[in-house]
């Protein structure tokens, strides 16, 4: 089991077989709860790390980019030398720019926060043959996953078996 986490391999390549001997998997039977403690320590848990930035940081930075802050110089040159319509096309831009570079950012955290939500919320797995329903955020590497219609997908997987799936 040590070895998945230091291994670069590409699982999307491997067979099933593979998939559930590399991960020490029962496909009838799922994993073991003894094997839970082991992968805890190993993997962590199934969250994406929360990072606490000030409001600053997180939507006054996109305004510093490359692009604005040439906007900018270019700006300041264009004060200097007088050109009046110049200067404000060019500060138009870099506030269409900005505001934009600030409406991204809320979008990106906003789809964070939804990914956080949902990985409150609770999945089926298979494990030492029977149904458990578990937070999402306990599953780990090897887990077998069963979903229904009208569920979220959790995590990265693989499907083992499907009747009737579109996407």
């Amino acid at each position: 089991m040590s070895e998945l986490k230091s291994s670069s391999r590409t699982y999307y390549h491997q067979s099933l077989n593979e998939l559930l001997r590399d991960f020490n998997v029962d496909l009838e039977q799922g994993l073991k709860s003894s094997e839970l403690e082991n992968r805890y320590q190993n993997f962590g848990y199934n969250e994406l790390p929360k990072i606490k930035k000030s409001i600053w940081k997180i939507y006054l930075a996109p305004i510093f980019n490359f692009l604005i802050l040439i906007l900018l110089v270019t700006g300041i040159i264009v004060v200097i030398l007088g050109e009046g319509d110049t200067q404000i096309i060019t500060f138009t831009v870099v506030i269409i720019n900005s505001v934009t570079a600030i409406i991204q950012q809320f979008r990106a955290q906003k789809a964070l926060e939804s990914l956080r939500e949902i990985s409150a919320l609770k999945t089926t797995v298979l494990r030492d043959g029977k149904e458990f329903e578990i937070k999402t955020r306990e599953l780990v590497p090897g887990d077998i996953v069963l979903l229904n219609q009208g569920d979220k997908v959790p995590a990265d997987g693989r499907i083992i078996e499907h009747m009737n799936l579109s996407v």
